[in-house]
């Protein structure tokens, strides 16, 4: 059948425009529709369509070349033996293949999976994945730049492509890990968590919070700290915190492998409580020690020792004991070993750290008791003559008095009056009042007695002299 000019059946069943080259099927003027798409132009005032019927194992074809050869750039095909259809572009086949199963794969002719993508996938201006030809990783980028990878080996990798651990997170700045639980504050039995299981087994650390909003870190065994590959701390599963060492022995333990074990705590104020009550504190200048929530020793910022009180007494000492005058307990005690210890238990030593003086005890179970020495030597001595006896002795007043601020009864030397024969045992105390070294007064008794001891010589010698005569 051939024609010259249009071709028409029945109107409208078929259309053959021989001035634009068009077909209409179903139209008479398939000139009427888009210019681009109107070469072929199919019309159903219902449901329409074009089938393309082959053998039950053929192809079916829709192609597309570029009109300058015969060679096909573009295809769509469906082959009726596997029922794969696939589409074609710029000559190379399987760009885009929907099998039988509804497997879609783009850059496979053989999908695996309900989409399977060979080759990267990219979104918007650089954002995307992709993975490396033998399918060894998976790279995501975004903006243009691979942030995280996946290697051959599981591990992921985000801001490094050489990831080391399981998860490796790198940042040239500042990197961390959020989880949050319960972002919408409706449900309070949420909570973010991290759990390490072993073998799968029951056994299990966590590192998380709790609905009460707490952190924690939960671990069946020891927590252990470490720094380049050395322990450095250890909080063992008896609560044990060690610090130097991998075996605490006490609630904290402190253990230096080299040089002073130093413990240091700032702050206004710092302390050391047991049941909430302070048990050793320092405010900045005082060190305090307290029992039962009441201070009961301090060195203060001079470092002098005070006992049983917060403040000194002129003038001040090194050591200060408040021993109450309410109490009838000493303030202080100083107690031997056994029964039959011997030597010193106070010594007392110059600026030059010369021994002048001691406290001791000696045979204690004997009887001998406690000795007061002070340092004589010869070799501390230049003699200048003899000790004066009833010359001091006879000038000396001995009294009987009571004290003023306690009433009671005494007996005793006026020291003003022993200041004037004898003023190297006499000393003035920091408030301006005198007081004594009674001991020194032994030198001139012994003396007296000595004198007294030749008087009495003499007159037995004469005594006897006159009884001869």
């Amino acid at each position: 059948l051939s024609a010259t000019g249009d071709f028409t059946v029945d109107t409208s069943t078929l259309k053959v425009d021989s001035t634009n080259n068009l077909v209409g099927v179903g139209t008479a003027s398939p000139n009427s529709y888009n210019s681009n798409t109107n070469n072929f132009v199919i019309r159903d005032s219902g449901n329409g369509g074009m089938t393309i019927s082959t053998g039950a194992s053929n192809t079916g074809y829709v192609a597309f070349n570029d009109g300058e050869d015969t060679t096909i750039e573009g295809l769509i095909a469906y082959n009726q033996s596997n029922d794969v259809m696939s589409f074609r572009t710029a000559g190379t086949d399987d760009r885009l293949v929907i099998d039988g199963s509804g497997k879609v794969g783009i850059g496979t002719a053989s999908p695996a999976k309900i989409l399977d993508v060979n080759g990267n996938v990219q979104f918007g201006d650089g954002g995307g994945f992709d993975m490396n030809a033998n399918g060894t990783r998976w790279q995501f980028s975004v903006g243009g730049t691979e942030r995280m990878r996946i290697d051959a080996l599981g591990r992921v990798g985000i801001g490094t492509t050489s990831p080391s651990q399981l998860l490796h997170v790198s940042s040239t700045g500042s990197a961390g890990i959020l989880l949050e639980a319960d972002s919408d504050n409706a449900n309070e039995d949420h909570v973010g968590e991290i759990q390490i299981t072993q073998d799968g087994g029951a056994t299990y650390h966590k590192l998380g919070t709790n609905n009460d909003n707490h952190g924690y870190i939960n671990v069946s065994e020891a927590l252990i700290f470490e720094r380049q590959g050395t322990e450095k701390m250890r909080m063992d599963n008896g609560g044990k915190l060690g610090i130097g060492t991998s075996s605490p022995a006490e609630i904290l333990t402190l253990v230096a492998s080299s040089g002073d074990c130093n413990l240091r705590m700032e702050g206004s104020a710092v302390r050391i409580k047991k049941s909430g009550v302070d048990w050793l504190s320092y405010d900045g200048a005082n060190l305090k020690m307290s029992t039962g929530n009441s201070e009961r020793a301090r060195f203060n910022s001079s470092g002098r020792l005070l006992v049983s009180s917060t403040s000194e007494l002129s003038p001040n000492a090194r050591v200060f004991i408040n021993a109450n005058s309410n109490s009838t307990n000493p303030a202080l005690n100083l107690k031997a070993a056994t029964t039959t210890s011997s030597g010193s238990i106070v010594i007392f030593f110059a600026g030059d750290s010369d021994e002048v003086g001691s406290i001791g005890m000696s045979n204690l179970e004997q009887g001998t008791g406690v000795s007061y020495n002070t340092g004589s030597d010869a070799r501390w001595k230049d003699v200048t003559g003899e000790a004066r006896g009833l010359e001091v002795i006879n000038n000396l007043n001995p009294v009987a008095f009571n004290w003023k601020k306690s009433g009671l009864s005494d007996e005793g030397l006026i020291a003003q009056e022993v200041q004037e024969h004898v003023p190297n045992i006499v000393k003035e105390g920091s408030n301006g009042y005198l007081q004594m070294d009674y001991g020194k007064l032994v030198t001139p008794l012994i003396k007296a007695v000595q004198e007294l001891s030749a008087e009495v010589e003499q007159l037995k010698q004469q005594a006897h002299d006159k009884c001869e005569n």
